[in-house]
């Protein structure tokens, strides 16, 4: 159970107070922390707001975002009474903790949004997603409607062959975490060496990986 004499810490009115008891918490409480420290995420202070997010992030250890937390997030986000800063918030912290719930609502926000909005989004959906489809909304909710099915590790193994060597080495490191191994993928390789390292890494998915990951989905 999470450390009891630290809840109250995390809603306190003090913005030191609410840092501290953040970090102690993932510290002393582990994964009863999650929902917590979920709470935190949408902190109005930014400091906090990201410390929070990369702490639930750490603690997920590459599993599926609980369902209330995430369920928190999304209706937060999606919420139009919510705040301008929330709304970012929660957009952040979808992209951070890489909840595949997310990607459906945040593609609904990007067919209205502008500016500095429209931008968190698409963030967020490059972290979570691993692919880079420009702005467009259009051809985001075409990918979904293929992708939506699959396992978030199967977007990242499409990245691997995407045009743009960031985005690759981007997959090819989020890869790496969820698994627990280090593929040895270099974005930069040649077309010819990137194919059969691709290759590899998709059989030791097929063959060693994915059971894991579907036993804990």
């Amino acid at each position: 159970v999470a450390a009891p004499y630290l809840l109250p810490k995390l809603v306190s009115a003090e913005k030191s107070e609410r840092f501290y008891g953040t970090l102690l918490l993932a510290e002393v409480s582990g994964d009863d922390a999650l929902l917590p420290l979920g709470q935190r995420m949408l902190d109005y202070e930014t400091q906090i707001a990201a410390l929070a997010s990369s702490l639930v992030h750490g603690l997920l250890r590459g599993q599926p975002v609980p369902n209330p937390l995430s369920q928190n997030v999304i209706k937060v986000m999606s919420d139009k009474k919510s705040s301008e800063v929330l709304v970012h918030r929660a957009v952040s912290a979808t992209g951070t903790i890489r909840d595949g719930n997310a990607v459906g609502p945040l593609i609904d926000m990007l067919k209205t949004a502008r500016g500095a909005k429209k931008q968190a989004l698409l963030h967020a959906l490059r972290q979570i997603t691993g692919q880079d489809l420009g702005s467009s909304a259009r051809k985001w909710s075409g990918w979904w409607n293929k992708a939506k099915s699959r396992h978030r590790a199967e977007w990242l193994l499409d990245a691997l062959d995407h045009r743009q060597e960031a985005t690759r080495a981007r997959a090819a490191k989020e890869l790496d975490w969820l698994s627990g191994k280090s593929f040895g993928f270099v974005a930069g390789a040649s077309k010819k060496q990137r194919e059969r390292d691709r290759t590899t890494i998709m059989k030791c998915w097929d063959e060693e990986v994915r059971n894991n990951f579907v036993s804990r989905d």
